[in-house]
């Protein structure tokens, strides 16, 4: 008689016909489920982690506004400072650059950029550091009132100008210097284009002062 028993290692498959079927059945709920799901909260956060440079327009139009605010706050403190604290002063330095706006401008430069180059040339050897140290702090202190003489030039030059220098030109400049400064780069150009103007002739006085 032969033997009837499965050999050792090899058992047979059993389907059972309707197990079968509720398998697949569930198989393909689950797949529909899955392609019609909508993708959650933190599926929505990971996509938006792996799209760099997809800024919404809500986040420009703030950091737009932010740049305005901060530039306009700025300018108007340094400027109404200056009117206060200096109105005879400011009212001289804005009557330089309407006089003489080209070498304002070409003071300005020399200032801004060629005495910063000088200085750092000096502070290669120990005895110029003596010397660019108090230097950088000074150019520090002239590239301030400098920007605040050139917002007070433009708000003057904007109010139409007067005798007397006030809080109002203080603010028309500070107002209308922030609208460039909320562009990003070319803002930042155009501002410290303008300030040139007024470092320029501040600047310059402190030499003459010096000189004399």
């Amino acid at each position: 008689m032969g033997d009837d028993r499965p050999r050792s290692g090899h058992q047979p498959e059993v389907l059972i016909p309707g197990v079968e079927r509720a398998t697949d059945a569930l198989h393909s709920i689950d797949s529909t489920r899955r392609k019609h799901a909508r993708p959650g909260p933190r599926d929505d956060g990971c996509r938006a982690a792996q799209a760099p440079g997809t800024g919404t327009g809500l986040d420009i139009e703030l950091e737009l506004t932010a740049r305005f605010v901060g530039a306009f706050i700025g300018n108007l403190i340094v400027g109404g400072l200056l009117v206060a604290l200096g109105p005879r002063y400011a009212t001289d330095k804005i009557r330089e650059i309407n006089d003489d706006p080209g070498a304002a401008f070409v003071w300005g430069l020399l200032v801004s950029i060629g005495v910063p180059l000088l200085l750092v040339l000096f502070a290669i050897t120990i005895i110029g550091l003596v010397v660019t140290i108090p230097g950088l702090i000074v150019l520090a202190v002239v590239g301030l009132v400098g920007q605040a003489v050139s917002v007070v030039w433009v708000g003057d030059a904007i109010t139409g100008g007067g005798d007397r220098i006030g809080g109002k030109a203080a603010l028309v400049g500070a107002l209308a210097l922030a609208v460039p400064a909320a562009i990003p780069v070319l803002g930042n150009l155009i501002t410290w284009l303008v300030g040139v103007f007024g470092t320029g002739v501040v600047g310059r006085g402190l030499y003459e002062s010096w000189r004399d």
